[in-house]
């Protein structure tokens, strides 16, 4: 039940944070949307950046009103085990994406323009999976285009340069908890030094990390920091406590990108969502129960029967979540706030 409990509060969040399911409808006018994404193959299991490019193009004679762009379950293809949206821009001008952001406003298009979304997403999967990405436009989101987004899996193999995010003590509660602590190491498991180290951990709006120490804070969340250098062999480490960020019981769930360089000329990038979240704050009066294991923002899942270490068996409470959106899509209800 806690389980049930916690992923319904889950899709709550999503909800709150503007998440929308798009009503598939036929078209009226005509435009483009193209994707560029690499790579086009991750290993398997292992958390992998995977930077998109998408450009909605109006090739229609009538403006596009409040074009967006929504991932939506692909219909060939199996979704990945987990995913986490790290970071997103709109023609070169940063948005303030968080872990669960499904859509992205394009806004008006003029006959003839064009917009482009660069977004970097942390994927992990052990199977073939991807997404469809539809550009949807106007009051009732009337659907214009799609292009669906794949990877395939590789054998894991050592990268030169790990990651990990741990929540530490092992034993922490999900919450409600006054602060959360996670642990950060990066590993340099080549032969040469690895130089200027770029860190970005993200966290969301709702959360703060404190003390911030050697680290530099934005304002969407994010927090920057550059490691020492790692000579082959050796590990850095870094201790994150998150409070409480002025928002009641604020459920915090961090994710870190590393790009760096070695002295042998080669450029690296490595990334870790983190393995638990927390909820934080006395969210006294929130109706929030705690308990239970905050697992990877995952992706909906298919099949029946109960999941591993759940309360009981029955569907899926992924899966309930999903029915739950395609429910609200066929009755034509959208939850998306406009931005």
């Amino acid at each position: 039940m806690r389980t049930l409990v916690f992923v319904l509060g889950l899709l709550l969040l999503i909800l709150a944070a503007g998440g929308s399911f798009v009503v598939r409808a036929q078209g009226i006018g005509s435009a483009t949307l193209d994707a560029r994404c690499t790579p086009k193959s991750v290993p398997a299991g292992v958390d992998t950046l995977m930077q998109c490019t998408l450009t909605a193009r109006n090739t229609g004679e009538a403006v596009l009103a409040n074009a967006r762009l929504s991932f939506q379950p692909a219909a060939n293809l199996a979704i990945p085990d987990a995913y986490y949206f790290f970071r997103a821009r709109r023609d070169g001008v940063d948005l303030a994406a968080t872990q669960n952001s499904l859509d992205y406003a394009f806004g008006d298009l003029a006959p003839g323009a064009s917009s482009t979304l660069d977004i970097d997403v942390i994927v992990r999967s052990t199977h073939r999976a991807g997404a469809d990405a539809l550009l949807v436009a106007g009051p009732a989101y009337v659907r214009y285009a799609s292009v669906t987004i794949s990877a395939d899996p590789d054998p894991p193999a050592t990268a030169p340069l790990t990651v990990s995010l741990t929540r530490t003590p092992p034993d922490a509660e999900f919450g409600p908890v006054p602060s959360a602590t996670y642990e950060l190491r990066l590993t340099n498991n080549g032969r040469a030094t690895i130089r200027g180290a770029k860190v970005d951990i993200g966290y969301g709006p709702a959360a703060a990390l404190s003390p911030l120490g050697g680290w530099t804070a934005e304002g969407d969340g994010h927090a920057l920091a550059i490691a020492r250098p790692l000579a082959p062999g050796g590990t850095a480490l870094w201790r994150l406590a998150f409070m409480q960020n002025g928002q009641p019981c604020p459920f915090v769930y961090p994710a870190v990108v590393i790009t760096a360089g070695d002295d042998g000329g080669r450029t690296m990038t490595a990334a870790a969502i983190g393995d638990r979240g927390a909820v934080l704050g006395a969210c006294t009066g929130s109706g929030q129960g705690g308990g239970g294991d905050a697992q990877a923002l995952s992706l909906p899942s298919s099949g029946t029967g109960g999941t591993a270490g759940s309360d009981g068996p029955g569907m899926p409470a992924p899966l309930f979540a999903l029915a739950l959106g395609l429910f609200l899509a066929a009755a034509g209800y959208s939850v998306r706030r406009l931005r």
